[in-house]
C-alpha cells in the first residue's frame, strides 16, 4: 500500500479541478498503473506559482504531507507539460522522496 501525495500547478489549478489525476488514480492508469487497490492518496496540493523560491515552497508542501504518512509524490502532469521550473521542483523532492513525474496521460 502506497500513500500518495499530488502537486499540481498553481495556474493550472484555477481552471483544473485535478479530474484527470483522480481518474488516472481511481481507475489505475498511467502513472498509477502499479499501485494495490489499497494504496490512497493523502494529499492534492498545488505549488505557488513560478516564483524564484517555488521549488523551495513545493517542498515544504511535500515535507507535510510525509508528516501525515504520504510515502510518493506525484507531480502531475501539467506541471511536467508547462512548468519552467520542473527539474528544480524534480531535483528538490527526489532528495528526500520517491517521486513519480507525471499522473496521466
Amino acid at each position: 500500500m502506497k500513500k500518495i501525495g499530488i502537486i499540481t500547478c498553481y495556474n493550472e489549478s484555477k481552471q483544473c479541478p485535478g479530474i484527470n489525476c483522480f481518474n488516472a488514480f481511481n481507475n489505475r492508469t498511467a502513472s498509477f498503473k502499479d499501485y494495490d487497490s489499497e494504496s490512497v492518496v493523502l494529499g492534492f496540493v498545488h505549488c505557488n506559482g513560478c516564483s524564484k523560491d517555488s521549488a523551495e515552497l513545493v517542498l515544504q508542501r511535500a515535507k507535510k504531507m510525509k508528516e501525515t504518512g504520504v510515502d510518493v509524490i506525484h507531480l502531475s502532469t501539467c506541471m511536467k507539460k508547462m512548468c519552467p521550473r520542473y527539474k528544480e521542483h524534480l531535483n528538490a523532492l527526489s532528495n528526500d522522496f520517491e517521486v513519480a513525474e507525471y499522473t496521466h496521460d
